[in-house]
């Protein structure tokens, strides 16, 4: 249902205490819902379907804004009903194991005690550090880093490891241990009782960091957003430095784009008109497919990252000036929400792109209700996770390195930390790293195809969660007293052939490590040190690899994107400015407000 005021009037509603108060209503019903017990019938009864009503109701009536915004909100909308659906109806969250990663403070000098190495005192409680595969690192007075470790079995109950609900404990497994980080010992805090305060500051801080950060499902991170100024350690003022900057580049950066879009006169006709009145894509030359497809990736990448950037500098400027700790107020709960470009040319290619390099904002749903859920539970396929134990959650160190926490030792592997055994084929944001041609594991073909098939069912979603998107620029398509013409699934189109672009990279480079590999070999084996096996072995060639991969990556996005391309540009979606302001025109043409 469209706002009558909006398509009659002309003019888009206003913000008003009683609209606001309506579009918060629905999260405010999520947290009551959380504050239940899990197996309250109220959740899926009563909380889970007025949530889900109000976020359509806002959605269709108070979405207000550019098109930019509205298509974001659409989006985000039907994110939060399926997220709704994930821990109000089938995953509840006190039964799924996921558990907040809190500091418990000591004293300076027992953290000096503990760290100097010998024995530690016995106020300080064990410390085990993990590195990067899951394995026991034991530090020691001779190299400076602590004490000696115990070791944490790694051992997981198969039978029950594709559950979501955690075994029951054995006398024979061992208390969690916390992990230490500078003047800190990180502990899993226990899930509050049902209607506290603290349960419902827990469900805030559950329902409000979509990447889990700081949680034992936190969603993998990119390689500098586990460096400073980003650690538990940095502080405040550097963040804010840093991520100032950042702003201003991604600032400048979408102007640019903007500019582009407004000066020139083929890219404005294409993206200002919608439906006939436009263009056909399909029918320019591939530079101009080129440019309105990279503006298109342009304006989204930097509009998600303007946004996020802005709410992070302003939370954590907050914080500090209050002394408020915690993921929300803090520099460690804001990790970059994009990998560089700089990591995928290091490690180019699709697999890296969905998994490491774009944003995680869906992945914990995505992984919880269809990865594991559909896929798993109800269709049978098999479970496929080789990823480390989930008793353990990647925690960035001083110098930037991961540890690992160890949490419960009978928690069951979790889904949203779950990585495929073929690096090939995984689920959007999977924390793996690759291994070698050597250690890799040979894949059956029965776990490729389950891999596949629930990749599919992933990506299926996240193209109909963005079909909402398109919904919701109905209003500024009708206001514009255009035809309009169904386009629906075609945007979903773009996300479903991803996985099957993904399996192909992934048997075209594992044929061609094979390959390399034996000849590495024999090279080694029949001339020693032969111009063969340095050539192999050398930059030169790992840089070809780098650049093939590379433009394999944008040439298949830039062919797909032509369907997004196309869909979100017809419905208006770059039909106004983008900003109110341009710093560029204002030195080239010496207009600032444009």
């Amino acid at each position: 249902m469209i706002d009558r005021e909006w398509l009659v009037v002309g003019a888009r509603p206003a913000y008003t205490p009683t609209r606001i108060l309506i579009a918060l209503l629905p999260h405010i019903l999520v947290l009551v819902g959380l504050s239940f017990p899990p197996n309250s019938i109220l959740r899926p009864a009563l909380f889970a379907p007025l949530a889900i009503y109000g976020f359509y109701y806002a959605n269709s009536h108070f979405n207000i804004g550019p098109p930019l915004n509205q298509a974001g909100m659409g989006v985000m909308a039907a994110y939060w009903s399926c997220r709704v659906l994930e821990l109000l109806v089938f995953v509840p969250p006190e039964l799924s194991g996921i558990q907040r990663i809190i500091p418990e403070n000591l004293p300076p000098q027992l953290i000096k005690d503990g760290l100097a190495g010998g024995n530690p005192p016995s106020t300080v409680p064990p410390i085990l550090l993990l590195n990067g595969n899951g394995n026991q690192k034991t530090h020691n007075k001779q190299n400076g880093n602590g004490c000696t470790l115990p070791k944490e079995s790694k051992k997981t109950d198969k039978k029950n490891s594709h559950h979501l609900e955690p075994p029951a404990p054995s006398a024979k497994q061992p208390d969690p241990q916390p992990v230490l980080i500078s003047n800190q010992v990180l502990l899993l805090e226990p899930v509050p009782p049902p209607f506290t305060i603290s349960k419902l500051l827990w469900s805030f801080d559950l329902w409000t960091t979509y990447r889990l950060i700081g949680w034992t499902e936190q969603a993998p991170l990119s390689s500098h957003g586990l460096k400073h100024p980003f650690l538990r350690t940095s502080s405040p003022r550097a963040f804010l430095v840093n991520r100032t900057l950042q702003l201003l580049s991604a600032l400048f950066i979408l102007d640019l784009a903007s500019t582009v879009l407004a000066i020139e006169p083929k890219t404005h006709a294409y993206f200002s008109a919608i439906e006939s009145s436009s263009p056909a894509l399909a029918d320019q030359s591939v530079d101009w497919r080129a440019l309105w497809s990279i503006l298109v990736v342009t304006f989204t990448w930097q509009s998600l990252e303007v946004s996020y950037v802005a709410t992070a500098i302003s939370l954590v400027a907050l914080g500090t000036f209050m002394g408020w700790k915690g993921a929300m107020w803090e520099p460690w709960g804001w990790p970059p929400v994009f990998g560089t470009l700089k990591e995928l040319w290091v490690r180019p290619g699709l697999a890296m792109l969905w998994s490491k390099t774009w944003h995680h904002y869906f992945r914990r749903m995505l992984v919880a209700l269809v990865w594991q859920g559909l896929g798993e539970k109800v269709l049978g396929l098999r479970t496929t996770s080789s990823s480390p134990p989930p008793s353990t959650v990647s925690t960035p160190t001083p110098d930037g390195q991961s540890t690992n926490a160890p949490g419960p030792a009978s928690r069951t592997p979790s889904p949203s930390s779950s990585a495929f055994q073929s690096p090939h084929l995984r689920p959007p944001g999977s924390n793996n790293v690759l291994p070698s041609p050597r250690t890799q594991p040979k894949t059956k073909p029965r776990d490729l195809f389950s891999n596949l098939v629930k990749s599919l069912l992933v990506f299926t979603l996240t193209g109909l969660l963005h079909e909402c998107g398109l919904l919701s620029l109905e209003p500024t398509t009708l206001l514009a007293k255009h035809p309009l013409t169904p386009r629906w699934g075609t945007t979903t189109l773009f996300f479903v052939v991803q996985p099957l672009a993904i399996g192909v990279e992934g048997v075209v480079k594992g044929a061609y490590r094979s390959f390399k590999g034996r000849r590495m070999q024999s090279t080694r084996v029949e001339n020693g040190s032969s111009w063969e096996a340095r050539f192999l072995q050398g930059a030169v060639l790992r840089n070809v690899e780098r650049l093939v991969g590379f433009v394999w990556t944008w040439v298949w996005l830039g062919w797909t994107a032509r369907w997004v391309v196309e869909d979100w540009s017809k419905r208006g979606q770059w039909s106004v400015k983008l900003t109110e302001w341009s710093v560029i025109r204002w030195v080239w043409l010496g207009t600032f407000w444009v």
